[in-house]
């Protein structure tokens, strides 16, 4: 008798393989997708912080410009133009 004879003989037992099949599935593809939302999130999160870092640098540099453009002295212990 082969497999799919023995499904046919059994409608109970194919329903509930059926059943077993969707379930793992369903599991799997919610693993799946959650995973993706988890990367997304972290680097959506790296990407904030490197803009944050990018800005941050630019503002020191226009500072440091600033002074040395107007003659003074960046003070770096301090972070003030002297």
């Amino acid at each position: 008798m082969t497999v799919f004879a023995f499904l046919f003989a059994n409608p109970k037992l194919s329903v509930a393989i059926a059943a077993a099949v969707a379930a793992v599935l369903a599991v799997g593809g919610a693993y799946l997708a959650g995973r993706d939302d988890g990367s997304d999130a972290a680097t959506a999160r790296v990407e904030r912080q490197d803009r944050v870092a990018e800005d941050t640098a630019d503002e020191a540099w226009r500072a440091t410009r600033y002074c040395a453009d107007t003659g003074g002295t960046w003070d770096v212990s301090t972070g003030r133009c002297t």
